[in-house]
């Protein structure tokens, strides 16, 4: 439990550390991450991890919910630090007490965990999110058991421009980082590998 402690305290420190220094180095557009030589297979709880991103409608000027659901993962998971990046045209609620915090919701599916917290990324963009002009949301839970649920994990808030036209499609799309996570308590690294690779994407309409 200690280290478990432990670990979700350094996850609310890294959600810091990510927007105010940029989390780590950059090559050609992608991140850097470490190799890996593992020979991936299913997660050993049996356990089949979707996160998904809502798709989303609203009107030019108008603030809406994203919100992160999971399913396939029900007691089963015990943390989770991801990261989901969007267009910069889009602004994104903060928090009054800090502004690299996001306003956020937290869902069911978090609701038996230790703690959640969530944090944006404006500074040391890579590459790739310079090119595509987008900002990225980190959000992170942890806890000492596995009781991470499914349902909804959080609702965050954007706001859609002033100047927004009628059929534009905004993107939200989750991307691995160096560092983000998806475990159990028993650490098995093919139920984030699974999570990791099956994640649905999302989008924000103007209507």
């Amino acid at each position: 439990m200690k280290r478990l402690t432990a670990f979700f305290t350094a996850l609310v420190l890294g959600a810091a550390m990510t927007v105010s220094a940029g989390c780590s180095d950059k090559k050609d557009d992608k991140v850097v991450l470490e190799e890996s030589s593992i020979e991936y297979k299913d997660p050993e709880s049996g356990a089949r991890p979707v996160l998904s991103l809502s798709n989303t409608e609203g009107r030019a000027g108008e603030t809406v919910e994203v919100k992160v659901f999971l399913e396939g993962c029900e007691n089963k998971w015990a943390m989770c630090g991801v990261h989901f990046a969007y267009p910069m045209v889009l602004e994104c609620q903060l928090t009054t007490s800090d502004e690299r915090f996001a306003k956020y919701k937290p869902g069911e599916a978090v609701s038996q965990m230790s703690g959640f917290t969530s944090a944006v990324w404006f500074d040391n963009r890579t590459e790739a999110m310079e090119k595509n002009e987008q900002y990225s949301l980190f959000f992170c839970a942890a806890s000492s058991a596995d009781n991470g649920g499914d349902g909804e994990i959080a609702t965050f808030y954007f706001t859609i421009p002033e100047d927004a036209a009628v059929g534009t499609v905004y993107p939200l799309e989750f991307f691995e980082y160096s560092g983000d996570m998806f475990l159990d308590t028993a650490s098995d690294v093919n139920l984030q590998h699974y999570a990791f690779t099956n994640w649905k994407n999302g989008t924000i309409t103007v209507v």
